[in-house]
């Protein structure tokens, strides 16, 4: 399946992303994030408007791979106090954080990445095992998260 991130109607340039599938329950997308653009399987997520990634600190994430945010020259800290977010009977735990995200590896700034990036670091999740990805992406307008 493809994602076609169209600019404007008029401008024939676009981003072809490649999305891949988990049992046709879940779409994830590899996404690209720090200076040192860490690959990461992140789910496509329609019900929220959260993005997070599992951080290098986080002990229990189900998914192995971590985000190395002490490699990235880019990256931000934006609060000094944990957050939580909640996704069905899920949690998560994490600061909010800023980096570099893209969509490819290739991509340049304001042309598929986006610095200073707003997202959640997680050190500690609870009942998301079943996530195919190493965090989510959320499509939607509205946040389905409760934060707390």
């Amino acid at each position: 399946m493809d994602l076609y991130l169209k600019k404007g109607f008029k401008n024939k340039n676009y981003i072809n992303k490649q999305l891949d599938t988990f049992y046709d329950i879940q779409l994830y997308a590899k996404i690209f994030i720090g200076s040192q653009r860490e690959e990461f399987d992140l789910i496509f997520d329609s019900g929220s408007a959260w993005v997070w990634v599992g951080s290098e600190n986080c002990t229990n994430c189900a998914n192995p791979k971590k985000f190395h945010h002490s490699k990235s020259l880019s990256y931000k800290q934006r609060s000094q106090h944990l957050s939580t977010l909640r996704y069905g009977r899920g949690q998560v735990w994490g600061y909010d954080t800023s980096d570099q995200v893209c969509l490819n590896k290739n991509s340049v700034i304001g042309n598929g990445c986006m610095s200073d990036y707003l997202f959640k670091t997680v050190i500690n999740q609870r009942d998301l095992d079943g996530l195919a990805g190493a965090g989510l992406i959320g499509l939607s307008p509205n946040s389905g998260w409760e934060e707390a």
